[in-house]
């Protein structure tokens, strides 16, 4: 009875349907208005699409804009769609879809990236932007930084538009092949990544001498471009007061000159290392240093601790800020942090002690050389002092080290486990985190981030709970990178490369340890890994980068350099056809006995033999074990005019 009363009063059926419709249409137009809010973001951000799918006459109509040469549209390939621009073959330079950038200012960062497919892979497609002054700004790039499917390979290029004296007129972006293959080119992308607007606010840190202290100061700068190079001691401190945005009250603080070098000491910029009176410290520090952006190569130093951090590997803290002295603004500065428990202690590790290497006889050897002949030589060898197995094995903060119950036994057994390896007494795998260690070589390898490998700028912490060495990264870079063909495990495993002067070379006669830094090595240089990893850091790239160019407008930074560099050692670890030399040393009763050379950088395992060059017919119950061949990196090394001074620098 009480269900049928309801049934009567119920709303009618039709009600509902038109209900539902009207929620339907709500629906579509939500969305509606979402795709074209998106499309309103995109274009308020500046970003112009070429897919190639329509023509507006002689143009491409792409996203926001017009593209040029819409008479290259081919239905041939495609990467999206059913069209590209094909570029075909010609005398000279042939050109795809090209864009002509408007109302563009200077400062401007943009991003260009395009997909490309040759008929045969000879990197004969390129992507280029030009100022109408070819000298003021003309680049360009064939190298891919990704890989897509059915061959079609990413092309990207970041550019700068230049301040110039007379404003630039005109900018334009092209693709184009060299004429000797078929090209198409798709998905050609250009966008706005950093606006010429007002400068993020650097962080300001304000440095205050007193006249007695500067003037100490200043006579210490003297005397070392006198000796050639820079000698502190204990009673280079003076005393100062530092002050930010984020401390109320000014922070006592001693200070002196710091850096080996004169380049920490030229013109108005110099470096300075800083304590925090205790019980204070400033952004969780209690020593760092403040140096020009120059002496680590700008912002790479920046990415190279970024991605230490992602990999769980120690290093220092680094970042940017503005100094001023005594109320002189001095311009943007790096800070960074210096070794102590807090280092450790903020990447969740237990206090340990944190060793080195003593530099004082490696640079004693430097200024007899300086000071006799008025320059200096090559020092390697030139003494027992510069050899890294003769150096003194210390603590930093030495005497609280040795004064505490619990931190000297622990240092007392890292300086043994580091004697013992540089002495050839005990392997890697006993004596490092040897998984760390390994990506930590591997990451220097992808960055081209190596100068903090040489010996005398090690640093290790001693793991109080695994017992074991972890290496701390930081002084990646003194130079911009360069192409090279060499990196470190060339020639591992074979002991020809076990020199005296470098224990890192060591390293690679462990075979646990080698196995684990070619893994990490080949993951690090690949195209996947480097582009996902800069994806992840765009944001503080971007910020940082207006920071710089407000004072270094000659500097660009460029993810898609390192990708290329990378890739340079990425295709030399995989084995080539030719990497096993076979020759017949015996052939006696039907029976031969081969001589089995490998020639490949990398040691290789032999897992079976036979005729099928896909997979051996016959194999081995335990693998056949090649050591490599020796390093020629010497050689490669010094064909470049780096050299010298990435190897003693």
């Amino acid at each position: 009875m009480i269900l049928s009363e309801e049934k009567k009063v119920g709303v009618p059926s039709w009600i509902w349907k038109i209900a539902a419709l009207g929620v339907f249409l709500l629906m579509v137009g939500g969305l509606f208005y979402l795709f074209q809010g998106k499309e309103e973001q995109e274009t308020g951000k500046r970003i112009f699409i070429c897919d190639a799918e329509t023509k507006e006459g002689v143009n491409f109509k792409g996203t926001n804009t017009l593209f040029k040469n819409s008479k290259t549209q081919s239905d041939e390939k495609a990467h999206s769609g059913k069209f590209s621009s094909k570029t075909g073959i010609g005398d000279g330079l042939t050109f795809g879809m090209a864009l002509d950038l408007k109302n563009f200012n200077s400062k401007e960062v943009y991003k260009i990236t395009v997909w490309r497919l040759e008929d045969i892979k000879s990197n004969s497609g390129s992507v280029a932007v030009k100022a109408n002054d070819v000298e003021v700004l003309y680049e360009s790039t064939n190298v891919p930084t990704e890989i897509g499917e059915n061959g079609w390979e990413k092309l990207q290029l970041t550019f700068s538009v230049p301040e110039t004296e007379k404003a630039i007129q005109h900018i334009k972006v092209e693709t184009f092949s060299d004429g000797n293959r078929v090209v198409y080119f798709d998905d050609l992308r250009v966008e706005l990544v950093e606006e010429n607007s007002v400068i993020p606010n650097v962080p300001v840190l304000d440095l205050e001498i007193k006249e007695k202290g500067f003037q100490k100061i200043k006579i210490k700068r003297q005397q070392a471009f006198a000796d050639g190079l820079l000698v502190t001691g204990d009673d280079d401190w003076v005393k100062g007061k530092i002050s930010d945005e984020e401390n109320e009250e000014p922070l006592d603080v001693k200070l002196r000159l710091k850096g080996d070098w004169l380049d920490h000491l030229k013109g108005d910029k110099w470096s300075f290392r800083v304590k925090v009176k205790d019980p204070n410290a400033w952004r969780r520090l209690k020593t760092f240093s403040l140096q020009t952006p120059e002496t680590r190569y700008f912002l790479h130093e920046w990415a190279f601790h970024q991605c230490l951090e992602q990999e769980d590997i120690l290093t220092t803290r680094y970042d940017f800020l503005q100094l001023k002295i005594n109320g002189q603004a001095k311009g943007v500065y790096a800070y960074e942090e210096h070794f102590e428990k807090q280092l450790v202690e903020s990447k969740k590790r237990r206090e340990g002690p944190i060793v080195k290497f003593s530099e004082d006889g490696f640079w004693d050897t430097r200024r007899r050389f300086i000071k006799h002949l008025g320059y200096l030589v090559e020092a390697k060898g030139a003494s027992p002092t510069t050899f890294q197995e003769n150096a003194e094995i210390l603590p930093f903060r030495e005497k609280q080290t040795i004064g505490s119950e619990s931190l000297k036994p622990q240092f007392e057994t890292a300086q043994n486990l580091m004697y013992q390896f540089t002495h050839g007494v005990k392997p890697a795998s006993e004596v490092f985190d040897i998984e760390r260690m390994a990506k930590y070589l591997a990451l220097c390898e992808a960055f081209q981030a190596s100068h903090g490998i040489i010996w005398h700028n090690q640093r290790f912490y001693y793991n109080p709970v695994v017992q074991k060495l972890e290496p701390i990264g930081f002084d990646g870079f003194s130079h911009e990178p360069y192409v090279k063909y060499y990196f470190l495990g060339m020639g591992a495993s074979n002991s020809a490369n076990a020199r005296a002067d470098d224990a890192v070379q060591r390293l690679f006669l462990d075979e646990e340890f080698t196995m684990l830094y070619t893994k990490y090595l080949f993951k690090f240089t690949s195209r996947e890994y480097l582009n996902k990893f800069f994806n992840s850091i765009e944001g503080g790239i971007a910020k940082r980068r207006r920071w710089l160019e407000s004072e270094y407008p000659d500097y660009q930074f460029k993810p898609e350099r390192f990708v290329e560099l990378a890739q340079i050692i990425h295709l030399q670890i995989e084995p080539y056809k030719q990497s096993l030399k076979v020759y017949t040393e015996e052939d006696k009763n039907g029976t031969k006995s081969l001589k089995i050379n490998n020639i490949h950088h990398l040691p290789v395992e032999i897992i079976g033999y036979g005729t099928n060059d896909k997979s051996p017919s016959n194999t081995y119950a335990e693998p056949i074990f090649l050591q490599s061949q020796p390093a020629r990196s010497h050689f490669l090394r010094a064909m470049h005019p780096n050299f010298i001074k990435e190897k003693y620098g």
